[in-house]
């Protein structure tokens, strides 16, 4: 079996609602540990840190929805497009550098595959604003 991540830790000190804590318990508990790049030449899991950065960035960015913005009630399964350009371009205005705005939406992109809503991504205006950021 592999080794996981105490993500229920970092739920657990999360300010996110109750039903999302629960939402995010059952993803993780599924994918958390599964690799998501399609370039990857072996078949084991991800690293332990690679699964703590992943729950994180994660809870960090559903807390930016639902506590300091304004999508108070989100559910997992309610996610759209105007969150994901919420967040991108609240990355872009807290002057994030690019590496670190091209990490983030690669959580996002993980937690948006294992919730099957793969098809929403950031879109091509916010990609080009984000690579004119400096590195």
């Amino acid at each position: 079996m592999a080794v996981r991540h105490n993500y229920d830790a970092d739920i657990d000190r999360s300010r996110l609602n109750k039903n999302l804590k629960e939402e995010l318990r059952l993803v993780f508990r599924k994918h958390i540990h599964i690799p998501i790049s399609g370039t990857r030449r072996t078949n084991t899991s991800n690293g332990v840190i690679t699964q703590k950065f992943r729950s994180l960035q994660i809870v960090a960015m559903l807390e930016d929805l639902t506590v300091t913005g304004p999508f108070k009630k989100l559910a997992l399964e309610g996610i759209r497009q105007k969150h994901i350009d919420y967040l991108v371009a609240k990355w872009i205005e807290s002057k994030y550098t690019r590496g670190t705005i091209e990490n983030k939406i690669s959580y996002l992109g993980a937690l948006l595959t294992w919730i099957e809503k793969a098809e929403l991504k950031a879109t091509a205006t916010m990609i080009s604003a984000v690579r004119e950021l400096p590195s």
